[in-house]
């Protein structure tokens, strides 16, 4: 598949043709009874889509061939006391993305790296339905070069 893209930048005008292959998307490693899903691209909370348990700590290590984008399609965790955390690389030692808690559906993060890693931890008491996620992969042509590309147009940094 090609891509072809047209922007500005210092008023020079660019035109570029890319060959782009399909995202590879995989949960490499996991923990728990969390279940992860290669065909669908999703991953979710033990005994989704029914409450998931107390003393929960789950990982998941997410791999694409490119950057990628957890879509929250149902997310609910116990507010201020069970977490998502989420981190841009391999590890816990990455860069943190953010900590979700409570009602989110249709929340998305995207990764500035090709991995994610995911922990999940729920405390003793009180529980929800938990998470299904799902996984997308996604290009950014120039995402040290150039920033957002708005309407065709890339401004530089």
């Amino acid at each position: 598949m090609h891509a072809y893209c047209f922007f500005t930048c210092n008023n020079i005008a660019i035109f570029i043709s890319v060959l782009v292959e399909r995202p590879c998307i995989q949960a490499i490693d996991f923990s728990c009874s969390g279940t992860a899903d290669k065909e669908q691209g999703t991953i979710n909370t033990p005994n989704y889509p029914d409450y998931y348990d107390n003393n929960n700590l789950c990982t998941w290590l997410i791999s694409s061939s490119h950057r990628i984008k957890l879509v929250f399609t149902t997310f609910w965790l116990e507010s201020d006391f069970d977490f998502l955390y989420v981190y841009d690389g391999s590890s816990k030692s990455s860069t943190p993305l953010g900590t979700f808690d409570g009602y989110l559906p249709g929340h998305v993060v995207e990764s500035y790296a090709e991995r994610f890693f995911l922990e999940f931890t729920s405390d003793y008491i009180c529980t929800e339905q938990g998470f299904l996620i799902h996984l997308e992969g996604w290009y950014n042509l120039y995402p040290l070069k150039f920033g957002p590309l708005t309407k065709n147009i890339a401004r530089c940094l």
